[in-house]
């Protein structure tokens, strides 16, 4: 073997403990990832019904359920944007509660903790909707059965509009789910030992909790996005503002069922974010241990 070239005799390279060691980043990187991947693929048939609901043609929903196979349409265009989006969010989010931590004295749960932790959700879910907004548009496209130029096309003002309600669901959404599962796990840990797989269980119930009442209470910024991004160039109106886009479905709704028209949906929401919250804060939580033991 040439001099300075590894023979068959070397040892293993140990350098990656040192690089994936070095920064958490690394870690909340991959095992959002991991939580992305997994969290897709169980529950991607909730979130086709939910769209069919949403879109108004409520009458072709119990199809998909005779058809499998079109319960998965689009799936491969979600995981695809999810992994990235994934591992983005919790990249930003862990660094950022780290350094609000670090400012919390003792580790005491207030306000003004609660606070950070929302403020950290909503500036880690703005870093991923360049990600999100086109991806959640193909995917619930895909799942009506579109195709062709219908698929991708949109007005600019369509897609304004979908940005605009994609940012208020999401933000909206993750100020309220991590603090909640935030306080409920730290509030778990404090009065019960819950330690090892134990703590696994914790995390996943939490998420759950958490992710079934913010769900529920974002659902009429997801019904509005839903409803935008089924807009094509040639249904979508012409020379309308992103707003006014927004307050025309917003009446269209009111108009034909009032204000509970607004959480249409709502019930398949909750149980895929609840469902949801189990699988992806539980399997962050899990990949994030697996690595941290495999690095030490």
């Amino acid at each position: 073997w040439p001099k300075g070239m590894a023979t068959k005799e070397s040892l293993p390279y140990d350098g990656w403990s040192t690089v994936w060691g070095s920064s958490t980043t690394v870690i909340s990187l991959a095992a959002g990832a991991c939580a992305g991947v997994a969290t897709e693929a169980a529950l991607f048939p909730l979130d086709s019904l939910k769209t069919r609901v949403q879109s108004g043609q409520a009458s072709h929903t119990w199809q998909l359920l005779r058809e499998p196979r079109t319960l998965y349409r689009g799936c491969g265009i979600a995981m695809a944007g999810n992994v990235p989006a994934s591992a983005m969010f919790f990249c930003t989010y862990e660094t950022l509660k780290v350094q609000f931590e670090a400012e919390t004295s003792g580790g005491d749960i207030c306000a003004r903790h609660v606070m950070r932790l929302a403020l950290a959700s909503a500036l880690a879910e703005m870093s991923t909707s360049v990600i999100r907004v086109p991806v959640d548009m193909l995917k619930q496209r895909c799942q009506m059965g579109y195709s062709g130029r219908d698929l991708v096309s949109a007005r600019s003002s369509t897609v304004a509009a979908i940005c605009m309600t994609t940012f208020l669901r999401d933000t909206s959404h993750n100020c309220l789910q991590f603090p909640i599962y935030e306080v409920l796990k730290a509030h778990v840990a404090r009065n019960y030992c819950a330690d090892g797989p134990t703590q696994v269980v914790v995390s996943a119930t939490c998420g759950g909790v958490a992710g079934m009442i913010s769900a529920t209470l974002t659902t009429p910024f997801d019904l509005l996005k839903t409803r935008l991004n089924l807009q094509t160039r040639s249904s979508a109106r012409c020379g309308s503002t992103a707003l006014e886009l927004v307050a025309e479905e917003a009446r269209q709704i009111y108009g034909k069922d009032g204000f509970l028209g607004f959480f249409s949906g709502a019930r398949l929401r909750a149980s895929w974010m609840g469902v949801g919250g189990c699988v992806f804060l539980g399997s962050f939580d899990v990949a994030k241990r697996v690595l941290a033991d495999k690095i030490s």
